[in-house]
């Protein structure tokens, strides 16, 4: 019984910081307002924002990580066969989305000594929420949904990492300034750090 209670008030703490995070950002960058409509209803609803088998999608999470020289960490993504940041799923055991990208980046890279940005504790806030499509997985039973993705900056001093190869197989330290193109995601969220003077 007192476990059971336990984890109910874990589900509540996790699903209003999921939503707390989100109407926070809404308020910082209100020019995104039309962007962030379409999953307002959703994220302010009394759905379950993290669950995998929603397929309208649920909430993710993922770490810009930045280093000493001004390169961020990009790891290449078995299942989208491409190079992003670290970050993926929010599970229930996690306390809130904090917890969550700290876990993935850990779980990813091997990275133990990264440190979270300020501002985003200050802020109760994302530095980025990117909505992009998820190709269907019928391995996983999973159709096309979207992953609503809230973006954090970490610095580290930390140079080794070890890969959790099941997951992703590659990485590379990418100057900010030679970010390809095709990842606009991550170029929006080092352009809004640097406005907001976090990096």
């Amino acid at each position: 019984m007192i476990k059971k209670q336990q984890e109910n008030t874990n589900y509540y703490e996790l699903q209003k910081n999921i939503c707390d995070n989100f109407l926070r950002y809404n308020k910082i960058f209100p020019k995104e307002k039309d962007k962030l409509n379409k999953i307002y209803n959703y994220i302010t609803s009394k759905e379950k924002l993290n669950c995998r088998k929603n397929m309208f999608g649920h909430v993710t999470a993922s770490g810009i990580i930045i280093n000493s020289k001004m390169e961020m960490l990009l790891i290449f993504h078995r299942a989208s066969r491409n190079f992003f940041q670290p970050g993926g799923h929010i599970d229930d055991e996690d306390k809130n989305v904090i917890e969550a990208v700290t876990r993935e980046i850990y779980e990813e890279t091997g990275l133990k000594n990264v440190e979270l940005n300020k501002w985003h504790i200050e802020n109760n806030s994302p530095i980025n929420i990117d909505i992009h499509k998820i190709k269907a997985r019928p391995n996983k039973n999973e159709g096309d949904h979207f992953h609503f993705d809230y973006m954090f900056i970490f610095k580290t001093l930390e140079k080794e990492i070890i890969l959790q190869l099941e997951e992703v197989e590659k990485y590379k330290w990418v100057k900010i300034e030679d970010l390809p193109n095709d990842n606009l995601h991550i170029k929006s969220s080092i352009e809004k750090a640097i406005e907001k003077g976090i990096l």
